[in-house]
């Protein structure tokens, strides 16, 4: 026993970073540039990525740069940064909700419900058919595609027909004033679901609901009594006088 180290013996210490620190810094470089380390640094830097091997393998084996490339191809490169950051792979990415796709900034209802259709797609068809669709179009299913950037509402007032061109991501408001511009006066809207029956469009929800897969919306209107009438915006107030 030769007792304790002398207070003049100095023990090693550790030097360098861990196998995962190296290997997460790797990864990030290989899809970002510069040095950067912020979410908004990600967003500045990020290059184009390859999207040759998507369809020849499982959705299950999708890598984060892959989901990333597939973001970039149909039309969410903003999102994609965000997608790499929070390590997004093809598991994940095949059970996003709409409450995840919020989170990781994809903040417009409209694009949500777009980029879950295209999500759905890709489950169910499988990634072969993974770029058969480019954003401006997604197959309706018949073997036919539409476009999914914008509708056509086809809008009854009394006597009067309108047809309204828009953007899938437009308000309920601003359709009300496109409509009121169309009719002259201001409106509310209902919808007709697949059994004839009317139901009221009364926010945003119920509006993309109502969008939802169509190319065309076709949109029973009525005027607003009781609120001012005319062109007010807002459509609040008072009751409904049926339009016919």
């Amino acid at each position: 026993f030769t007792g304790p180290p002398s207070a003049d013996v100095k023990l090693p210490t550790p030097t360098g970073t861990s196998t995962m620190s190296a290997s997460a810094s790797e990864s990030e470089s290989d899809t970002f540039s510069g040095s950067g380390s912020s979410r908004a640094g990600h967003h500045a830097a990020m290059r184009q990525l390859d999207t040759s091997n998507l369809t020849s393998k499982p959705l299950a084996e999708w890598s984060i740069q892959d989901v990333a490339a597939y973001l970039q191809a149909i039309g969410f490169s903003a999102a994609a940064p965000s997608f790499v950051e929070e390590m997004i792979s093809g598991e994940e990415f095949a059970e996003l909700e709409d409450s995840d796709l919020r989170e990781l900034g994809v903040r417009k209802l409209g694009e949500r419900k777009r980029l879950r259709k295209r999500i759905q797609m890709v489950v169910q068809k499988g990634t072969s058919h993974a770029l058969d669709a480019t954003s401006s179009g997604v197959d309706g299913g018949d073997g036919s595609s539409h476009s999914v950037d914008t509708v056509e509402f086809h809008a009854k007032y009394k006597k009067k027909q309108a047809k309204v061109t828009a953007n899938t991501d437009i308000t309920l408001d601003e359709l009300l004033d496109k409509l009121a511009d169309e009719f002259g006066v201001r409106v509310r809207i209902n919808g007709r679901d697949e059994d004839g029956d009317l139901y009221k469009i009364k926010s945003d929800k119920t509006l993309y609901e109502a969008m939802e897969g169509n190319a065309t919306v076709p949109l029973v209107c009525m005027k607003v009594t009781g609120g001012g009438g005319g062109k007010k915006r807002g459509g609040g107030g008072g009751g409904d006088s049926d339009g016919g």
